[in-house]
């Protein structure tokens, strides 16, 4: 039986060369992503609230790192998307906290 991808994953266990491997996408609404923007790190932005009506989908060749301001919604999408099949994801744990910490910004 093959290993299952882990549903979340701690920012500060990923080497910099690791950090590259991974698509970074912020769930956050706009308003949110303009008041606090994303430090250190690219990353494509698909407000939750529009992810149905976009249609986003998942290159099963890439492995993303969904992220929001806590982690509690980027989970939520997490999980419903393992549970559409899609096993190419992970809920960033701490979310833009752990962002910011691992970029140091105060």
């Amino acid at each position: 039986m093959p290993e299952e991808t882990p549903l979340t994953v701690d920012m500060t266990s990923l080497t910099d060369d690791q950090l590259k491997k991974f698509v970074f996408v912020d769930i956050r609404e706009p308003q949110e992503r303009a008041l606090e923007p994303v430090p250190g790190i690219e990353s494509a932005h698909l407000p939750l609230s529009q992810f149905q009506q976009r249609k986003f989908s998942f290159d099963p060749g890439k492995e993303y790192i969904i992220f929001c301001a806590k982690g509690m919604r980027s989970m939520s999408l997490v999980e419903y998307l393992h549970g559409q099949g899609t096993t190419n994801v992970r809920s960033l744990d701490g979310g833009m906290s752990a962002i910011e910490k691992r970029f140091h910004k105060p």
